[in-house]
């Protein structure tokens, strides 16, 4: 039986106007909404959750959204409101386990860059988390191809400078999901991670670290 998505204005509201803690309107929301409803209804809120466009006035209205500004109105649409509403939502939805998380939560990861999300410690977590969940490879084939965006992402951002622990230890949770997986496709990644020299990786303590798993995970193959 599919459970119906609950009216969901009020929630947006609150989710995009709260900043590190739930607002009281939302914790009584999850309270007293059927696990699978909330689940439904955040899924669908968070596929708002896009990375923050880069144009002088946008930076403006996230600001103002980010300060806990936002009005019932510019949480309509793709404006900054729905998005921070979005990354909140998918970060409820990562907490509870649900793999539904990691696309949207990859599309506002970033590796560094003046519009990174406030949230980006938590959404680096969430996603290490996901991955990290002992039935992850039964449950994420679907999600196959966010993953191989986050560990491509990981990866290429400043070939010439190490990994900060944090994203080499989420991109060594990428790669053991996606050799779990075991596509094609997937393992292309790995192998290129295995068979990189680029920017000197042997100086690079962090990403020495994820080639040589990788070249271990290559290696069984």
């Amino acid at each position: 039986m599919t459970t119906a998505i609950q009216p969901d204005t009020d929630l947006r509201y609150w989710l995009a106007n709260e900043d590190w803690y739930m607002s009281r309107y939302t914790r009584e929301w999850l309270e007293r909404t059927p696990p699978e409803i909330a689940a439904d209804t955040l899924a669908a809120i968070a596929e708002d959750a896009v990375a923050e466009p880069r144009a002088p006035w946008a930076i403006v209205a996230t600001v103002v959204a980010s300060a806990g500004l936002a009005t019932s109105d510019g949480i309509g649409g793709k404006g900054p409101g729905s998005r921070k509403a979005g990354t909140r939502a998918a970060l409820i939805l990562a907490e509870r386990g649900d793999s539904r998380a990691i696309p949207p939560l990859v599309r506002v990861f970033s590796t560094g860059g003046f519009l990174q999300s406030k949230y980006q410690s938590q959404i680096e977590t969430a996603l290490a988390k996901l991955l990290e969940s002992a039935d992850a490879p039964s449950g994420l084939p679907t999600y196959a191809g966010d993953i191989r965006t986050l560990a491509e992402c990981i990866w290429q951002s400043g070939e010439r400078q190490d990994l900060s622990p944090a994203h080499a230890d989420l991109l060594l949770a990428a790669i053991r999901t996606l050799d779990a997986i075991g596509g094609p496709a997937e393992l292309a990644i790995i192998r290129a991670i295995a068979e990189s020299t680029a920017g000197n990786v042997a100086r690079q303590p962090q990403r020495a670290r994820v080639k040589a798993v990788a070249e271990n995970l290559i290696a069984t193959k």
